[in-house]
């Protein structure tokens, strides 16, 4: 994978130029980290540990020390949170965020 130096907002992050065939690449649920509790938001294997997840939502997002990625620790329970949440899967220069939307609350699934 060939990485390349972009300023994504907040911080300097590593950011990959590979891509899928149609142009884009997506979080794999095959990858989802263990450390992630369950629901629809996740954090998958390809995490950089970069932060900026962390700083859109610091209440879904955290880093696990012991596996130096971030991982999903709480589930989005309001339309801020999960305007916080998705923010931080959009914000992740790697897509290492996914989210099974047939896993959301009813209440958030609009």
């Amino acid at each position: 994978m060939h990485f390349t130096q972009s300023r994504i907002g907040r911080k300097v992050c590593p950011t990959t130029t590979e891509s899928s065939p149609k142009g884009n690449t997506m979080a794999h649920p095959s990858s989802r980290l263990p450390e992630n509790v369950p629901g629809a938001f996740y954090v998958t294997s390809e995490c950089i540990d970069c932060d900026l997840c962390r700083q859109d939502a610091p209440s879904i997002y955290q880093r696990n020390a012991d596996i130096s990625y971030s991982v999903v620790v709480r589930q989005p329970e309001t339309a801020e949170e999960f305007r916080q949440a998705q923010a931080g899967l959009e914000g992740c220069p790697i897509e290492a965020i996914g989210m099974d939307a047939t896993a959301l609350s009813p209440a958030l699934s609009r």
